[in-house]
């Protein structure tokens, strides 16, 4: 389907271009160097767009509103996006609302899209975005959530070992057949450490022990955190460790992607917005291409990730966002189109 199509198959709300066209990291020709220009296809970045929709009247009715539409120009969905490509992706107006309520990382950065940048907008867009702030929270964490899973992911903080073998060795002292306690039965004995936190989900009702962004459920026996969670990150982390020394097997992009989820998150924090094209694009473009090695920039990681947490820890941004406003004003959005 092409975008002028989906402009005029919805009721469009907003329509944006996204990703690296709107942070303004996108790689062009003059970023590579003679040898990447040979394979440009690979590092040159795809168009992506996203909307959002009201849903016709009937779907409303009839409870048969669809979260979102998504549509590509790929013929061959097993290969990966080239330049050529067009990735498109439309929420309707109540799902957006939940996402950034969550504080959804794609809908923050649709938030904050630049209005000479839209394609197409509406009052209601309009009236989202002066109220954007209503969405801000200390738990805006999916923005750093993804950062924080990268930077541990080659095991490069030997802390972060250390901790794991610490649980490891506790772990050990337990037996599959005879003495395999749920994580609840031995609680207060649980290793602690920098990267081991307990914690609980109110969403699930549960406690939660997490060990190097692993997590498991109190209600998980003791030896299958052992065997499958702990043991595994171990295993893979001594692999991991002497590839990312060798600068080999490193997933760049999805690094640059962490670096610039800290870099949003940070001037959320500091400034209550964010700014594109973002102010370190050159270097998120760099991160990128791979022109750093992966111990710098895993070091530039943690001390982001660090700074992040004090930042946050003490900001003025609300615990909660306001759930009744963002109720009403969807409410009042859907009246006024049924009318």
């Amino acid at each position: 389907m092409k975008i002028s199509e989906v402009l005029n198959e919805f009721n469009i709300v907003v329509f944006i271009p996204f990703g690296s066209f709107l942070y303004g990291t996108e790689i062009n020709m003059e970023d590579l160097n003679k040898e990447e220009q040979k394979n440009s296809k690979k590092y040159l970045s795809d168009k992506d767009y996203k909307g959002i929709y009201l849903p016709n009247k009937l779907d409303m009715y009839t409870n048969k509103i669809k979260k979102s539409f998504r549509f590509d120009s790929k013929n061959d969905q097993n290969v990966k996006n080239t330049s050529d490509d067009i990735d498109c992706e439309v929420y309707s107006l109540q799902h957006f609302i939940e996402l950034a309520l969550r504080g959804d990382t794609e809908a923050m950065d649709m938030l904050h899209c630049p209005k000479e940048k839209i394609i197409k907008g509406s009052e209601v867009w309009d009236k989202i975005v002066e109220n954007k702030h209503r969405f801000f929270t200390k738990n805006l964490k999916t923005l750093v959530d993804y950062a924080r899973g990268q930077a541990a992911k080659y095991g490069v903080k030997g802390s972060r070992v250390s901790d794991a073998q610490n649980v490891m060795k506790f772990f050990e002292k337990f037996d599959k057949d005879s003495n395999n306690p749920k994580l609840k039965d031995v609680w207060d004995q649980l290793p602690e450490g920098e990267h081991i936190f307990k914690s609980y989900d109110e969403r699930v009702g549960l406690h939660m022990y997490e060990v190097c962004n692993r997590k498991a459920q109190e209600t998980a026996c003791v030896c299958y955190v052992r065997d499958e969670i702990i043991k595994k990150f171990l295993g893979k982390y001594g692999k991991r460790a002497r590839m990312a020394a060798n600068n080999e097997g490193i997933d760049w992009k999805a690094i640059s992607h962490a670096v610039r989820a800290g870099s949003q998150l940070k001037e959320i924090i500091m400034d209550g917005t964010i700014t594109y094209p973002l102010e370190d694009r050159e270097f998120i473009k760099k991160v990128k291409l791979g022109r750093y090695g992966y111990f710098c920039i895993a070091n530039y990681l943690d001390d982001m990730l660090d700074q992040l947490e004090e930042l946050n820890k003490n900001s003025s941004l609300p615990m909660k966002p306001y759930y009744e406003f963002w109720k009403n004003f969807t409410l009042r959005v859907v009246e006024e189109y049924v009318k």
